[in-house]
């Protein structure tokens, strides 16, 4: 029985102390401030006007690789590469071309329905001519 006591005893003060609290600072919390515009757009609005941000975004972006492309094309035919590099290169361009071509029309259209068009692109020189002799 001795034996049984030690070892409650032993398991009681190794326990932690259950019922004690420590006392704690309430610290108040800090209120917000939450600045008020003075004129509320619509969801409508904000999201047509991220809208056309991204999309002239896009559309600036396949300008660029098509720029490339048609840099692409142009040395492969200067190196005179095979036929399958160049039709896999012509392929290529006209698939960017064919995507601009939509994304440019998607602009126009969100353009339209906007009373201000702030994110018109500026143009890019494009180097594209095909009937050029270079």
């Amino acid at each position: 029985m001795a034996a049984r006591a030690k070892k409650r005893a032993k398991k009681q003060s190794s326990r932690k102390s259950v019922g004690k609290k420590r006392a704690t600072k309430k610290v108040p919390l800090k209120k917000r401030v939450v600045k008020k515009s003075a004129k509320k757009r619509s969801r409508k609005e904000k999201s047509s006007t991220s809208n056309q941000e991204s999309l002239w975004r896009a559309y600036r972006g396949l300008q660029e690789k098509i720029n490339g492309a048609w840099k692409k094309l142009q040395a492969d035919v200067k190196r005179r590469a095979s036929a399958e590099v160049l039709t896999a290169h012509r392929n290529h361009l006209l698939l960017l071309l064919g995507e601009c071509n939509y994304m440019a029309r998607e602009c126009m259209r969100s353009a339209g329905e906007s009373e201000v068009n702030q994110y018109s692109p500026t143009p890019i020189e494009t180097d594209i001519n095909p009937f050029r002799n270079s």
